[in-house]
Formats: C-alpha cells, structure tokens, sequence
C-alpha cells in the first residue's frame, strides 16, 4: 500500500514549474474577504494581553509608608514583575502604556515607594482598557501592492532624571498615493511599530535630542520597508546594497514639528548649526533626493508620538488607533 501510494503520488520535485508557482502565489496572496478573520484576530490579541494585565497585581502597599522609603527587596522583585509584564503588553499592542513603562524601567534601580505607586497606576490604567483593541487593520483600507512607510519621530528635551531626553516614534503603513500627494493632511494608516526610550548620551539643545529622535525613526523605516521590499520580490535575498534598493522601491515620509532640524536637512545648502555639536550629529542623516524619501515639518497640535515622549493623555494616539486615520495640520512658510 504504502509503495503504491508513493508511486501514485508525485513529489514536489516532479511537479512542473507553473505549478509550483501557483501554489506559492496562492499561499502568499491571502483574501481577507471575511470579517470573521478580522475578528478571530482581535479576540486572540484581546486574550494574550488580558493573560498578562491579569498575572500584573499591584505591589501591595501599606497607606502609611512614606514616598521618599527605598523599596525593599521583595518590593523590587513584584515591582520588576509588574515592569516586564506591562512592557510586554505595551510593546505589543498597548502603546499608550509606553512611556510609563520606559520611565518604570528606569526607576527600578534605587526605587522608592513612590516608584512602586507609580507601578500600581500603570496597572490600573492598563486593567482599564483590557477589553479593548487598540491595533485596528480593518479590511480593504488599502492595497497590499500600494503600501509604503510612513514615520513620524518627536523627543521631549531634558525632562527625565538626570536631564536626559525621552524620544518616541511610531511607524504606519499608508497608500503610496497618500504619502506622493504635495500637502496632504489626511492618511489611512495602519500601524506596525511604536517605541519610547530615553536617550542616553545628555543632548544639549533640543535640536540635538530631535536629530536623535528622527534618526531612530527613519532606522526602524528602512527596516520595515526593506522587508516590504523583499516580500515583493524587488530586493534578493542576503543582496549587500538592499538599503538603497529598497528606498527606491518603497519611499519613506518622515514627519517632524521641530522646525530648525527641518529646515537644516532640507536646506540645499547645509547651514552650520550654532552647536558645534549639534551639527555634527545633524549631519549625519541622509538626504533622500532620488529616492522618493521626504521630510515635512507638521504643527505640533498632531503629532501622534507626543504621548510617547512625556506624561500626558494619550488621546490623539487613541483616536488614530481606532479610526485608521491620521490627520496633520501642515505649517506653511511665511512669505518675507
């Protein structure tokens, strides 16, 4: 039995070559023709970060101990518990939790009861918005063929401990048609990559921690769409060159409010900065001019990424999670 099946059955080897192409254009072209899919999804990340927020208790606290008391040792170890659990979650589909997570991270060393409180209302905040879903990818918002990278970057200068600069980025996936358009102001977006971390080296000026900022998003942009790139088969596999294949294959729209950093890449003629050292790290970036890359400068009344870079509501952020949509109020130039 077993020798007739196998001689009855022929193996991938001897199947033709049209029909193994096929097969393949079939198991990677998926149709999500069916809402059911969309809300299989949604019910299996909902269950993965109700199954940590769940196992993330509170530290238990007596009402009496001081703010300014170090944390004991069992303290830590709930409280380092609690931190790697809502990091999990806020990594994968919580970003609002992001930067109480990141300053949590960076207060477990010589933490005080106070750090501890700060670590309970992280939970709560986290346990109150469980049954929800905050990555949204609704169906047939855009085509898979026209999909491009959009980033947008902004850092918080000098007001984390130890004066050091807090940066946040956040990278959507929106219609090519939307990012070419001159002035546009509104995008469909779906949203694959968000970050809060604070930066290490002490930045001097706001122009500098910015630079950073940017310059960590637009890393994290390459990446995406050099896989983008490489999913449709523009970039070989283990190609040395892919960064430059990729940004002509699959442009890249930055976003920024910090006008000076702006205006000083975009500038034809590259203007020194008034910080030596400013400059030098500014520098550093590329400049896009044939590969379909830009950068635009946006009032900062839209930016997205603030709630990632200091203690605030995160109601914007909230809002373009849930509709898909993103809009920006652009700045025009005054005319001298």
């Amino acid at each position: 039995m077993s020798q007739r099946f196998e001689e009855s059955t022929p193996s991938k080897e001897e199947e033709p070559e049209e029909e193994q192409q096929k097969t393949a254009e079939k198991t990677l072209n998926y149709e999500y023709e069916d809402s059911t899919m969309k809300q299989l999804i949604d019910e299996a990340c909902r269950s993965e970060w109700n199954k940590y927020i769940r196992y993330s208790a509170a530290v238990p606290l007596d009402n009496g101990r001081p703010n300014g008391e170090d944390a004991t040792k069992n303290d830590l170890t709930q409280l380092r518990s609690v931190v790697g659990s809502l990091s999990w979650v806020a990594r994968q589909g919580r970003p609002d939790l992001l930067y109480v997570v990141s300053r949590l991270q960076s207060e477990v060393k010589g933490a005080t009861v106070q750090t501890l409180r700060d670590a309970n209302k992280a939970v709560q905040m986290a346990q109150a918005g469980r049954d929800e879903v905050y990555v949204n990818f609704p169906l047939k918002l855009m085509e898979w063929k026209d999909v491009r990278v959009l980033s947008v970057s902004d850092a918080s200068f000098a007001n984390e401990p130890g004066s050091k600069s807090q940066q946040g980025r956040c990278q959507f996936l929106a219609p090519i048609r939307q990012l070419k358009t001159l002035g546009q102001t509104e995008f469909d977006v779906y949203p694959i990559s968000f970050s809060s971390t604070t930066i290490k080296r002490v930045c001097r000026a706001t122009l500098q921690c910015e630079a950073y900022a940017l310059q960590g998003s637009m890393e994290s942009g390459d990446r995406i769409r050099a896989l983008l790139s490489e999913m449709s088969n523009c970039v070989p596999v283990g190609m040395k060159d892919w960064e430059s294949i990729s940004r002509q294959h699959c442009p890249q729209l930055c976003m920024s409010d910090c006008m000076s950093l702006v205006n000083h890449l975009n500038a034809q003629i590259m203007a020194r900065c008034q910080d030596k050292r400013d400059d030098q790290d500014v520098e550093t970036y590329e400049k896009y001019e044939n590969g379909g890359d830009k950068l635009i400068w946006f009032h900062m009344s839209t930016m997205v990424a603030d709630a990632l870079t200091k203690k605030m509501k995160p109601d914007l952020l909230l809002k373009v999670l849930r509709t898909n949509r993103y809009s920006v109020e652009l700045v025009q130039k005054e005319k001298k």
